[in-house]
């Protein structure tokens, strides 16, 4: 499998106040198409601030950033924004979902933002949320949902525009046992079927399981 993203020497660095926080030091990380890499670490061990990077959301101080073959570093804000919203998609502990849309709704919203003729909107959500297991609640609001049904929403959400990337941050942490369980079994076949690589912090060691390999982040050092 060729690389979808490539990380060399990776620095960042964060001013609190009149003290400076080194969040990553020198991070080296190649992460394959298709494949599935979870990050362990503990808290403000640099572990979102790697997940952002990677994501597009932050910048980074030091080494160089290549998105296929794409040097981050020479993006404007612009291209930035263009690019994550064409390539990656996220998923987060807290589902993220819009409460005023319904489930159709929230799905359909990135091919929306990416200006997707209505048809084709349509069909791809239907199609994703067919997947998910949630055809039957389209016209549903989020506070109608459980915890599981609604991060199947915000998976369904991810992978709707079929990014090469998905970013999910503790994608299982407000589940109990068996949800986290067949969200864990979703990610993992929506992965495969999809052709999605996931990059995925998780302090759940079912989740780090299922995936193709676990890297260990300590003190801004990835392991």
């Amino acid at each position: 499998m060729s690389a979808l993203l490539t990380l060399s020497a990776i620095s960042k660095t964060y001013q609190l106040g009149n003290n400076k926080i080194k969040a990553l030091k020198k991070v080296n990380l190649v992460v394959k198409k298709g494949e599935l890499t979870a990050l362990q670490g503990p808290s403000g061990s640099g572990k979102s601030t790697l997940l952002n990077i990677c994501g597009l959301l932050d910048h980074f101080d030091e080494g160089t950033y290549h998105f296929e073959e794409n040097d981050i570093s020479t993006f404007t804000k612009q291209q930035l924004t263009l690019k994550r919203r064409e390539n990656l998609g996220f998923v987060f502990q807290g589902f993220n979902l819009i409460p005023v849309m319904t489930v159709f709704e929230n799905v359909e919203y990135p091919l929306l933002l990416a200006g997707v003729a209505s048809r084709q909107r349509r069909e791809q959500t239907l199609a994703v949320l067919e997947q998910v297991g949630l055809a039957e609640f389209v016209t549903h609001l989020p506070d109608k949902l459980s915890g599981g049904q609604r991060q199947r929403v915000a998976i369904a959400r991810a992978l709707v525009k079929k990014p090469p990337l998905v970013i999910a941050d503790e994608p299982t942490a407000n589940l109990d046992s068996d949800t986290a369980r067949h969200v864990i079994d979703l990610m993992h076949t929506l992965g495969r079927d999809y052709g999605t690589t996931f990059l995925i912090a998780t302090h759940d060691e079912r989740m780090a399981a299922r995936c193709d390999r676990t890297l260990q982040v300590t003190d801004g050092v990835l392991y």
